[in-house]
Parts: structure tokens; sequence; C-alpha cells
């Protein structure tokens, strides 16, 4: 069962998961002592978007396992920003006006009027997908469609694919065919089996067929 938690400033814990994370956190929560100032917020999602802000949303797939399990699709919205170049050809002082181009608004200034294009311009939002705890089925393709960032589990190099199907797994190679089909811009690896010593050889099995992907490795930092 993969689930997605975030804290937000108010000391509350939205866990968000498949059908029956209600039950299973509240198993949890009476077999072990947690800090009660911390609010918990369990919510069970199925498919689709099931939360949206003003600045991202996030999506939620039933992947193929031996319970029940989901991937995630985190996307960032689009942001129009400043070109502050432009605006200082344009002679617009700092403030209101500049504020009202950045929401989308034409202005009017010196008797002109400016539309927001002249000033500013679009940054597309980065899009990260997130699989784990599954074989290679269509939900993983949706999840990795035009990634920016795809998180794939590669528990198994290709050598063991019989081993992956019969428990629910997906190989390095098959998470790298993923990406490179979805058209990820770049993979990283994660869940690799204990028989590994090292990630070298699953590393290897993926960039095979598809360059650009590392393999994960504790506190980990990638910037997009």
């Amino acid at each position: 069962m993969q689930t997605l938690s975030s804290m937000s400033y108010a000391g509350k814990l939205e866990i968000y998961g498949p059908t029956g994370t209600k039950k299973r956190m509240q198993s949890m929560f009476e077999a072990f002592v947690f800090d009660k100032r911390l609010d918990f917020d369990v919510k069970e999602v199925k498919q689709g978007i099931f939360f949206e802000n003003s600045e991202f949303q996030l999506e939620a797939y039933q992947l193929e396992h031996g319970i029940e399990t989901l991937g995630f699709r985190f996307t960032e919205k689009d942001n129009r920003k400043v070109d502050m170049k432009k605006v200082k050809k344009l002679g617009i002082p700092s403030g209101p006006l500049i504020g009202k181009l950045q929401e989308g608004k034409s202005i009017e200034y010196k008797g002109k009027k400016i539309e927001p294009d002249e000033a500013t311009y679009i940054e597309k939002g980065k899009t990260i997908a997130y699989i784990t705890d599954t074989v290679l089925c269509g939900s993983c393709y949706k999840i990795a469609d035009n990634a920016d960032l795809l998180i794939c589990e590669a528990t198994y190099s290709s050598k063991l694919v019989d081993k992956s199907e019969a428990y629910g797994h997906m190989t390095a190679k098959q998470a790298a065919q993923l990406a490179n089909k979805a058209n990820a811009k770049q993979l990283v690896l994660i869940h690799f089996s204990a028989r590994y010593k090292n990630t070298q050889e699953l590393e290897e099995d993926a960039r095979n067929v598809f360059d650009n992907t590392i393999c994960s490795k504790d506190f980990m930092r990638i910037e997009l």
C-alpha cells in the first residue's frame, strides 16, 4: 500500500492512500503512541485528481500489486514570470502595475495599453511521477507521461524478470522502457531488492535503454 502525506503549517498531517488506509492507520494509532499535538487527517483516494490548489495538483492511479497500491503524479501549475528586461524597456515602475501583468491582466501606462505577453512569459510547471510496488501496467504510463522526473521502482535486474512478475514488481529495464515510452526527462530508480550489494547492475540495466538514469541514495536532492 503506497500512501502520500503532507504536513500543514497548522500541525495537521494529511495522509492519502488507497481503500483500507483508514483502518490500517487506526490500528497503528492503537499500537503506537503519537504526539497528541499532531492532528491526523486520513483520506482514502481512488483514481484521478484528489488535491488541487493554485500552485499544484496531485493525482493518484491504481497500480497492480498483491494489495491495493497507488502511484502518484505531482503537477506544478504553469507560472507567469516578469521579464525584467522588457519591463525596464517599457519603463513600467515596480508595484501594482507589474503585479497585474503577472496575474495575466492588461494595464494602461502613460496612455498606452500593455498586454501581459509584452512584459511577462509563461514558465511551464514541472511534473514528478512516483511509481512503486507494481508490475508494469497501463496506469504507469498515465503517471509517467512527459514527467520531468520519474521516480520508479527497480526491484530486480532484467535477469530476474520472472521473479519480478511473480512478486508484483518491476525490473530496472522495465522502468527504463517506461521512461522512454512515456517521454520522461529523467529517471531515478528506487526500491531495490536486498540481494544487490550495490546498485551498479540495476543502473546499467536501465541505462542500456534510457541513458538519463541514476539510482537513488539516502538524502539525495535533485534540482529540476
